[in-house]
């Protein structure tokens, strides 16, 4: 439609309604600017209010905070729906100014109003102390009004615990150095009455460690006439745990069939004395479990009692009844008191047992991209003879893979930021006069960079009376003829030291290529404030001579070592080496590495809030009596630090300090008690200069990192040998089997308990039952680090004004939709509604599957 002429509306356009925005309510804590009262503010957003009344009032942190009806809130808030008369609101301190403030804002324009507040302070010659503000403005409501508690400090203290000690430490806010000879106060923090008063006081490092008083409590720190306060809560160990690997021998049951169940249990707790710090493994002996047997419908058909042995073991038999629910049954075991409940499934169906097998094969060469192979799928019966006219389903799967060849301990073969590969195929025909199908695959194109791919043929092959045999293989698809491998011996180094580098480059089989020439690539990591650049710093081709390792010395790697490489500039690097074979197919490998010295900190914005600590370890697995290397690369520097390692509780806890532009590596020293894991924590705190205004109004920052050191535990597992006194026996006779337990040192392990499960080969291809393994299970580094200290921060209230807070009042537009009418906000509108963060698109190795059966069916 079209409008026969103009037409003209006119309308008016009204003020805003007149109303006062906080940046942030509650509880705050200012930054110290400086030494200038004129800087001790506490702002608002003024639309259209130009006559507002401010309250004062003085307050002790202590003494009024825990006396006051709102401390314990979250967030410490205490804006309330409440009277409008300031006095009867707040109910604590003393109203030291009572004012209205004339203010000129232009009409419609958000203005920050800004109320001095060091008048008010307890100590205004220090600038600190507590201030209580409450805001009212000419116009308001009945119930609207502005209030905050502010605090203006000049410590700061972070404190962790676990479930009996607790840790303090108390440092300036404003540059991060410790504070001596502080006091700590602690009150329980249900009832806020006083515990007692600590009588340790701060070290020269700042800390302060005392026994746990109360499981939750609010304590204060004092130094002189300053005081800052922080909440913690009660730690979470995790302990003890029961920790059990019960088993069955088959997984799938007919009715009347017996059932076989084994198990072992552990406890997971912590331990006695100076092992206090690390979980201890033990076994409950003659602990008496109820085991009861239900069926699919949930039906009990049996119990009993068992009674762990002295090596924590149990086991248990019992027939499933004639006429038993067909489904998944399973036994319960638990203590009377049900403090440990295990449960073990199993499968009870009418089957019959399979008449043949089936397995799938391919072709020995090897694969490699632009190239092609063949699966193989053959089917037998067991009473001989081939299975011919079987429908044979394939299902072919790709996924990325890694190159990880023998006899190149601590060596990388492919790239860190490795691409996602995921991609499959299906194919259906019979089998032919030798019960055979075969399939070709063929592969074409690389990722970027370069990856290996797995691929998995699997063949369902189902015979004439529609019994179903699945069977696979897998194999690997490689980008190249070579690879390239590198080795640092540490993912660190030193600044103006040699990079501890080798190379080797090797075949698919893993087999040595000696004169290939490969070219190396140094990139700094240099972190801007939304993304991270490259800059190439070292690029020399190779040829990579033949060596001889020694085969008697472990500190030598296997390869060829690369001399000269020497970094001048601290931060990270990203290390990559390229290879192309004899048709030009390219493969990489690459690793990061950090350079500790001088490192050219990224100013980002300002950030109140505690930042993530990168933390980097030289290692991924350590042996015991080895020292672990932690790296620790600040956001900010200079700044202090304070390190703390723990396991069921803390183990130990130092200080540091980091210089402008600099690093800092913590070694840890590695126990037999450590293993299979200890955990490392790291805070630490300093300045950031604001990205706009005097360069001397810095910003307090913190920042804190958590790291896992894992330590082999090689030295608790067993090897057991089992050799069958004949691999083929007759339907019927008897025979016996060879078993031998070892030690990690190749030892005879005497009095160790051994279970031998026998079972028709034939129905475990119906399931795939397979049994746990009692390392990974009593081992497991997620049990050993269950423990999670609490942790307190007075910095947690710490407030920098930022125009983002501010959520204005205003109308949101009303948009016409044929079947209706919805509201849209003006903020979704300026995001541009709503959609995808981006994409990304990636080449990756594809196949494709052609059916070449000789079959005539």
């Amino acid at each position: 439609q079209h409008l026969a002429q103009e037409a003209v509306f006119e309308f008016n356009v009204l003020a805003a309604k007149a109303k006062l925005y906080p940046f942030q309510q509650g509880f705050l804590t200012l930054y110290p600017t400086s030494d200038d009262p004129a800087l001790l503010t506490y702002s608002v957003v003024s639309v259209n209010v130009k006559k507002i009344r401010v309250v004062l009032f003085q307050a002790d942190l202590e003494r009024d905070y825990i006396d006051s009806s709102f401390s314990g809130r979250s967030r410490h808030q205490i804006s309330h729906d409440g009277p409008k008369t300031p006095e009867k609101y707040i109910k604590v301190g003393k109203v030291v100014k009572d004012y209205w403030l004339e203010v000129d804002v232009p009409l419609d324009q958000p203005t920050e109003v800004k109320i001095p507040i060091a008048e008010a302070l307890e100590f205004p010659d220090e600038l600190i102390g507590n201030v209580i503000v409450w805001i009212d403005w000419e116009g308001s409501s009945e119930y609207e009004h502005i209030s905050s508690w502010i605090q203006v400090t000049k410590i700061a203290a972070t404190a962790t615990g676990d479930t009996d000690q607790t840790f303090v430490w108390v440092h300036n806010l404003k540059d991060g150095k410790p504070v001596q000879n502080a006091s700590i106060t602690t009150y329980a923090y249900a009832t806020k009455k006083k515990n007692s008063e600590i009588a340790q006081v701060s070290d020269e490092e700042g800390l302060i460690h005392y026994n746990k008083i109360a499981a939750d409590s609010i304590s204060f720190v004092r130094k002189g006439n300053d005081c800052v306060f922080f909440s913690i809560y009660d730690a979470y160990d995790g302990l003890p745990q029961n920790l059990a690997l019960i088993f069955n021998d088959r997984g799938l049951y007919k009715p009347k069939e017996t059932v076989s169940i084994k198990g072992w249990v552990r406890r997971l707790s912590k331990g006695i004395g100076a092992s206090r710090p690390f979980p201890q493994l033990s076994s409950p002996k003659g602990l008496v479990l109820d085991a009861k047997v239900n069926d699919g419908r949930y039906i009990e058909f049996h119990s009993t009692k068992v009674t762990l042995s002295e090596n924590g073991s149990f086991s248990l038999q019992f027939d499933l009844p004639d006429n038993v629910n067909l489904g998944n049954g399973f036994v319960t075991f638990a203590t009377a008191d049900h403090s440990f409940s295990f449960t073990n499934q199993f499968k009870i169906q009418e089957f019959r047992t399979p008449e043949f097998n089936s397995s799938v094969s391919a072709s020995v060469d090897p694969k490699i991209t632009e190239s092609s192979t063949i699966v193989t799928a053959s089917a037998k019966y067991y009473a001989g003879g081939a299975l011919d006219g079987a429908q044979a389903n394939w299902n072919i799967n790709a996924e990325g893979s890694y190159f990880s060849p023998s006899g190149y301990p601590g060596f990388t073969f492919s790239s860190s930021n490795q691409p996602s590969i995921n991609s499959s195929a299906s194919l259906s025909g019979r089998t032919d006069a030798d019960g055979e199908h075969k399939a070709k695959i063929n592969f074409f194109g690389q990722s970027t960079p370069p990856r290996p791919v797995t691929v998995t043929a699997t063949c369902n092959i189902i015979d004439l009376n529609n019994q179903q045999i699945s069977s696979s293989t897998s194999f690997v698809v490689h980008p190249s003829r070579l690879y390239v491998g590198v080795h640092l011996d540490s993912t660190f180094v030193i600044e103006g030291q040699q990079l501890p580098l080798s190379v080797v480059v090797s075949d698919v089989e893993g087999k040595p290529q000696f004169n290939s020439k490969i070219e190396l690539e140094i990139f700094q990591l240099i972190q801007k404030r939304k993304s991270v650049q490259r800059k190439s710093v070292y690029q020399k081709e190779i040829i990579v001579p033949e060596f001889h390792a020694d085969a008697d010395d472990d500190s030598k790697p296997l390869g060829h070592r690369i001399e000269g490489i020497v970094l001048e500039t601290g931060g990270s690097f990203e290390l990559i080496a390229k290879i192309r074979d004899e048709k030009s197919l390219l493969n990489q490998a690459s690793k990061t590495f950090w350079v500790s010295g001088v490192v050219s900190t990224p100013r980002g914005p300002p950030q109140v809030h505690t930042q993530n600590l990168e933390l980097i370890l030289d290692k991924t697995l350590y042996e015991v009596d080895q020292t672990a290397k932690i790296f620790v690369q600040p956001p900010f520097t200079p700044c202090q630090g304070v390190w703390s390692l723990y396991s069921a509780s803390f183990i130990e806890r130092h200080s540091f300090t980091i210089a402008e532009n600099s690093t800092h590596v913590i070694e840890v020293p590695i126990l037999k008690e450590y293993s299979p894991v200890v955990r490392i924590s790291v805070d630490v705190v300093g300045s950031q200069p604001p990205l706009k205004g005097p360069q001397e109004l810095v910003i307090p920052a913190s920042a804190h990192g958590v790291a896992s050191i894992e330590i082999s535990a090689v030295r608790n597992k067993l090897k057991v040998i089992s050799v069958p006194e004949s691999t083929k026996v007759q339907p019927g006779a008897e025979t016996s089997v060879s078993i031998t337990v070892r030690d990690f040192e190749d030892k005879p392990v005497a009095d160790s308990e051994v279970t031998l499960i026998v079972v028709d080969e034939a129905v475990l291809s119906l399931t795939g039952h397979s049994i746990g393994d009692p390392f990974d299970t009593f081992l497991s580094r997620m049990s050993f680090q269950s423990f999670n200290p609490s942790r307190a921060d007075s910095r947690g209230s710490l407030f920098v004004l930022s125009w983002d807070q501010i959520a204005l009042e205003r109308e949101e537009p009303k948009i016409m939709r044929r079947g209706g009418m919805f509201r849209k906000s003006m903020a979704s509108f300026a995001a541009g509604g709503g959609g995808v963060d981006g994409y990304m698109e990636m080449s990756q190795p594809c196949f494709a599957m052609a059916a070449c059966s000789s079959s005539s069916r």
